[in-house]
């Protein structure tokens, strides 16, 4: 009992002391406990380090009537306990200072550069203390305010201005950081315009009330602030800025194109047209052998098509006879004047004739309807095509594909049919396809083989029922009618090296190939080498002169050395890489495929970026969206093919690496199996000299024993004494 009330004596009267203090103390900074001045705060390199690996995570401060800094500000706690570890982190620029209500207060967090930026109006606006001058000294003298703040700039007395600058008081005025402002301005206004150029929005919407109004949400959502104000670039400037992008594009291409022009015969002017849509782009294979796209001009509002062309060709300085009867035209059917031929869209060639001849009527629509009904249920994602029928053809295929997944009830889709249409269309559906790689590789050459394997796919069979007959004879009637080969397509598969026999073709049909190669040459090849004014293709002197001693070969030794000559082969993939290494064996073949492999087999430009007759778009913007950073003059092939001794060379260095590294790592597992060895035997001579130099006490009456605690007995152990 005694103990127990000196305890209450001792604990009391602090306990009194504290609240007295309290209650006597009723403004300033509350009293701070010895606990909290003592607090330690973790290492703000640490706090970091445990921010990167997940230990803890910033979060907004919850606390009712807090001020304005912590708008700027957040907590730091740690993800376990979810306690605050007295660190607070700048939302703007990560910077992590000590916070403690009662220790630190939150000053020196006003005082940080990022607060001043986002809240001005603290400071502008922050009350001033006058100096300690009298009331008639006020009227005489000017006012002196000094502000709280520590970036608050001290106004100089008139006086003193007077006595340095020769009575002249100039007008003081604080400078913005302009150069920050108009760097930040600047990127503004490209991202804006990025933005209009990848989404095809006009400049009238980014700069409307709307958008401005979404933005100001947007940022007060993100910062928790909501006095930040929003101020978009002006719309003049916004343009200034596109028509100067817009014409460094447009002289960038035209310089790349006729550059390519005089280097080769040929080349490919695409136009892919719908509705009032029309893009016009050329393709053409540059000195390293890579085909290269290049969009021209586009327009929403191509009304008369022709017209539009012409002027694109003025403004790419290619209207001139030379120039124009060096390109091929490519269309989804349409004629024009001045090029060296017309060729049609192969790939919108099957899609039509698929599209009439399959889906024209209504004999499959039911199968579609009830195939998409079964794809919703299962969730089964068939976007990422444009063309209506193979559209159609990925949800029937996507069915059978799934058919495990659902048992039919009282339903009339019979599989069996389905299944038996996805399997007869999946070989158009390939062709289709295929010849829309256009911005991979060169398409021209595919088809030849695609026109006789489909051909080949709709030959009967005794196999064949009534549908079945009905579907190839309908098909066969529409592809010899719209599917028309032109000698290009002939001679780009006689260039591939793969097919160069053309088996697939008769005798006659072959003979009439080599004879268009050979006119080709003699046409085209002929004036390009009496042009090159001593340098080859590749920008190297040639040798001298010496025609008259020089055995040299025709046209006809050539052709018949390309057909005859055992020739690596390749894929469609690498054709062009083929083509550069052999240019030396083939100087003239390799001219003519540089033009004919440069012309795709389709026009790809609309559904390749997505174009659609609705939108109502300026010109310049659907040219720089077409021709956006990430598309610009895309480079469609693949890196350059090693040869055998190249790749036995890496493969031996790879093997002399592997060695070496095996060498490291087994002389460093001898060093740690050294040191285990040497510690275990420094271990066990620690243990030895350990029992020499024990005492032992002999222990001769056993009953002592008994007396011995358990815990001394476990340290006790037998000894043999000689």
């Amino acid at each position: 009992m005694g103990s127990d009330t000196q305890m209450e004596d001792t604990s009391g009267p602090s306990a009194i002391d504290v609240s007295d203090a309290y209650a006597k103390r009723k403004v300033g900074r509350p009293i701070t406990s010895e606990r909290t001045l003592a607090r330690n705060f973790p290492e703000i390199d640490e706090i970091r380090g445990k921010l990167l690996t997940g230990e803890c995570f910033g979060r907004m401060r919850t606390s009712g009537n807090s001020s304005s800094v912590w708008q700027l500000f957040e907590e730091i706690a740690y993800s376990d306990s979810q306690l605050f570890t007295g660190i607070v982190r700048c939302k703007a620029c990560a910077f992590m200072t000590r916070y403690h209500g009662q220790i630190t207060g939150t000053s020196h967090m006003r005082r940080h550069h990022c607060f001043r930026e986002a809240f001005p109006e603290a400071f502008t606006n922050s009350p001033k203390i006058t100096p300690n001058v009298t009331i008639n000294k006020i009227k005489k003298e000017p006012k002196v305010s000094v502000n709280r703040s520590p970036y608050a700039i001290h106004p100089v007395s008139s006086s003193l201005i007077k006595e340095t600058n020769g009575g002249q008081t100039p007008t003081a005025k604080v400078q913005p950081n302009t150069n920050r402002i108009a760097t930040i301005k600047s990127e503004l206004r490209e991202r804006i315009l990025q933005f209009c150029y990848n989404e095809l929005i006009t400049v009238e919407s980014m700069t409307s009330d709307t958008f401005k109004s979404l933005v100001q949400s947007l940022v007060k959502l993100c910062t928790t602030v909501g006095k930040g104000t929003v101020a978009l670039p002006d719309r003049n400037q916004l343009y200034a800025q596109m028509t100067g992008q817009h014409n460094q594009c447009k002289n960038r291409i035209k310089e790349e194109l006729n550059s390519a022009l005089q280097k080769n015969i040929g080349g490919a002017l695409v136009c892919d047209s719908e509705a009032d849509l029309c893009v016009i782009s050329t393709y053409y294979i540059n000195s390293n052998w890579q085909l290269v796209e290049s969009i021209l001009s586009a327009t929403a509002a191509g009304n008369d098509i022709n017209a539009f062309i012409s002027q694109t060709l003025e403004d790419f300085e290619l209207s001139d006879d030379q120039k124009l009867s060096k390109f091929t035209f490519i269309s989804r059917g349409g004629l024009f004047d001045g090029v060296s031929m017309c060729l049609t869209s192969m790939a919108h060639v099957i899609d039509g004739v698929i599209e009439s001849a399959v889906f024209g009527d209504d004999t499959y629509t039911e199968i579609v309807e009830n195939c998409k009904v079964i794809c919703a249920e299962l969730r089964l994602n068939v976007e990422g095509f444009t063309t209506e029928w193979v559209v159609k053809f990925e949800i029937m295929r996507q069915v059978i594909e799934n058919r495990h997944k659902f048992e039919l009830k009282n339903s009339s889709l019979d599989l069996d049919l389905v299944k038996f249409l996805v399997d007869f269309l999946a070989p158009f559906k390939a062709a289709s396809v295929e010849l829309r790689q256009c911005s991979r590789h060169p398409t021209l050459n595919h088809v030849l083989l695609w026109y006789y394997k489909l051909l080949k796919h709709l030959n009967a069979t005794a196999d064949d029922d009534t549908l079945a007959s009905g579907l190839k004879t309908v098909i066969k009637v529409g592809m010899e009618q719209n599917f028309q080969l032109q000698s290009f397509h002939k001679i780009a598969a006689f260039l591939w090296p793969n097919f160069r026999f053309l088996k697939m073709l008769s005798t006659e049909e072959r003979e009439e190939v080599h004879n268009e190669v050979r006119e080709l040459i003699d046409s085209r090849i002929v004036e390009e080498d009496g042009s090159g004014g001593g340098v080859d293709s590749n920008g190297l002197k040639k040798a001298a002169n010496f025609d008259e001693w020089e055995e040299q070969d025709s046209e006809q030794d050539e052709l018949n050395k390309y057909i005859s000559v055992q020739l690596t082969t390749c894929n469609e993939q690498n054709i062009l890489i083929w083509w550069r290494e052999h240019q030396q064996d083939f100087p003239k073949l390799s001219h003519l495929a540089k033009w004919i492999l440069s012309i795709p087999a389709s026009v790809t430009s609309l559904e390749r970026f997505k174009l659609i007759s609705s939108q109502e778009v300026t010109p310049e913007l659907l040219f720089m969206h077409c021709n956006a950073p990430f598309k610009r003059s895309l480079v469609m092939d693949k890196s350059v093919k090693t040869s055998w001794q190249k790749k036995m060379q890496i493969k031996n260095d790879k093997k002399i690496v592997k060695l070496y590294e095996q060498e490291i790592k087994d002389a460093k597992q001898q060093e740690i199996e050294a040191k285990r060895v040497r510690r275990e035997a420094n271990k066990q001579r620690k243990q030895e000299n350990a029992r020499k130099a024990e005492i032992t006490v002999s222990i001769k009456n056993p009953k002592k024993l008994k007396r011995i605690a358990k815990k001394q007995m476990k340290q006790m152990r037998k000894v043999r004494r000689n």
